[in-house]
């Protein structure tokens, strides 16, 4: 049998023409690459993680750590714009999310210039230390960021005053206390904590094992 090399040649180059515009096609479909730091809200907690891509229906997230197992969580970026979303896909820290609700793409553009710079704030409960010289004074934590840390506590400190916090066993960071009212106070950090270390310190204050409470926090974001 005669083999057509030129035939086989333009049937190879279609092939290879179709699979391209599949795979452009799928890229199409995932959307535009964001690569911003965001935060999921689930049942044990708020989990620090990279929102890698978006698109109309879906988002890809990527984690420092373990994905986070629930199905149904809220998908929480810097700038408050929040979102159900459906876990379909998960492994080696990355995972995919499905949508509840229509979204538009400019919901997620649009934050960058909407708010300027806002550190994602991760709300946790967890107790900590405050070390100013010698004394101690226990605290409560309410939020954590890269850049500081807002904590119940009953003492007064001097505004500019540089304290240590220390949290889940963790080495006390240096910090300056930055404001104070009656029953809470805000420190920033020398250091602001790298990504990785936000997400590994938030995970070792809200393990998945082991939930911080009720869905009410997850309830009052889906109804906000």
């Amino acid at each position: 049998m005669t083999v057509n090399h030129s035939q086989q040649a333009c049937e190879k180059n279609r092939g290879q023409s179709r699979g391209e515009r599949r795979e452009e096609r799928r890229i199409a479909a995932r959307g535009r690459l964001v690569l911003r730091i965001a935060k999921l809200v689930c049942e044990t907690g708020e989990y620090a993680c990279i929102l890698r891509d978006v698109s109309l229906t879906g988002a890809g997230l990527s984690f420092f750590h373990e994905v986070p197992p629930d199905m149904r969580p809220i998908l929480q970026l810097s700038n408050g714009h929040t979102f159900p979303v459906e876990l379909v896909w998960s492994g080696a820290g990355r995972a995919g999310y499905r949508f509840a609700v229509p979204v538009a793409e400019e919901d997620f553009i649009a934050g960058d210039t909407e708010f300027g710079h806002r550190p994602l704030r991760l709300s946790i409960r967890a107790a900590a230390r405050i070390v100013d010289g010698c004394e101690m004074a226990e605290a409560s934590l309410v939020d954590l960021s890269a850049e500081g840390a807002k904590l119940e506590v009953a003492r007064r400190f001097a505004d500019r005053r540089v304290v240590s916090l220390a949290l889940a066993g963790r080495a006390p960071r240096l910090a300056e206390v930055r404001w104070q009212t009656d029953e809470a106070l805000g420190l920033r950090f020398f250091e602001p904590l790298p990504a990785a270390d936000l997400a590994s310190l938030a995970l070792a204050l809200q393990p998945f094992a082991a939930p911080a409470g009720t869905d009410e926090g997850i309830a009052a974001i889906r109804a906000a």
